[in-house]
């Protein structure tokens, strides 16, 4: 084998990690019945999910390096997974990395208090194939696609949820719900920002992603008032998406507030550390 491809895509590992730090907040307040869980297990639960998203992102390089070898992938059921797809380094590290991941995650599954991650990892593993097929379709870079990888990534949140606090609670369901609407929201920021700096403001396409993020905007409101009325979040916990909302505004009326990409990305970090200190917090 080659040496192991290292992700190019830091914001996905940012949306990644962020939802355990809220959580160890949240277990410190013993925002519920604190579970048995010690270090280990937790650092157990932080390298599967490490080692699941590199599963993904070694198998995504594999799909694109099989689209781009075919020249466009046939939409023929025999020919879905070419053997290229299957002779890519890529392919050898995802099924490495899918194999970590199980085995670290084994003994965490084992556990009666855990059951609740078997089902949120056999949600990741199907959700993995599905972004492949959304890869294979060259349309990872889509609204769909993006809203797609960012509720995969936010799986992260209601698994360190389940280890922190050894079942299923009342209020995860709506934690779940902001990490989500969080991560989505920075991605489609992201592509906002990145089109301005990159290709001006004059820029065609900037016109759509700023309809997309503003359509979503509304949405995340409609969402987090449904779940207000129905009790799923709190207003502590729906506002402390308002640091995000906030920034959103400024950067539709001023895609090019940010100086860079680089100075987008440690926004966007820093926004990730508010809100998870924020729901840890007060959530």
């Amino acid at each position: 084998m080659n040496s192991p491809p290292v992700p190019r895509e830091h914001g996905a590992w940012v949306m990644l990690v962020w939802p355990f730090l809220s959580v160890l907040l949240l277990r410190m307040r013993s925002r519920w019945p604190v579970a048995e869980a010690d270090w280990l297990d937790w650092m157990m639960l932080l390298l599967a999910a490490v080692s699941a998203y590199a599963a993904f992102d070694s198998l995504r390089r594999a799909m694109r390096q099989a689209r781009a070898g075919r020249g466009g992938l046939s939409s023929s059921p025999s020919s879905w997974l070419p053997p290229i797809f299957f002779r890519a380094a890529g392919f050898r590290w995802g099924i490495a990395y899918a194999l970590l991941a199980l085995a670290l995650g084994f003994k965490l599954f084992d556990a009666p208090e855990h059951r609740p991650l078997c089902w949120l990892a056999s949600v990741g593993a199907i959700a993995l194939l599905m972004n492949l097929a959304i890869v294979r379709g060259r349309a990872e870079r889509s609204l769909a696609g993006e809203l797609f990888g960012a509720l995969t990534l936010s799986l992260a949140m209601p698994a360190s949820l389940v280890l922190a606090f050894g079942a299923w609670q009342r209020g995860f369901a709506g934690l779940w719900t902001l990490t989500f609407l969080f991560n989505a929201s920075g991605i489609l920021y992201a592509r906002l920002c990145r089109e301005a700096i990159v290709n001006g403001l004059d820029s065609p396409a900037l016109q759509v992603k700023t309809r997309q993020l503003a359509s979503f905007l509304l949405a995340s409101f409609a969402i987090l008032a449904v779940q207000l009325i129905q009790g799923g979040v709190g207003w502590t916990g729906t506002l402390s998406m308002m640091p995000m909302w906030l920034m959103i505004r400024a950067g539709i009326r001023n895609p090019r507030m940010h100086a860079s990409v680089k100075a987008l990305g440690f926004t966007l970090l820093g926004q990730s550390v508010l809100i998870a200190a924020l729901l840890g917090l007060v959530g």
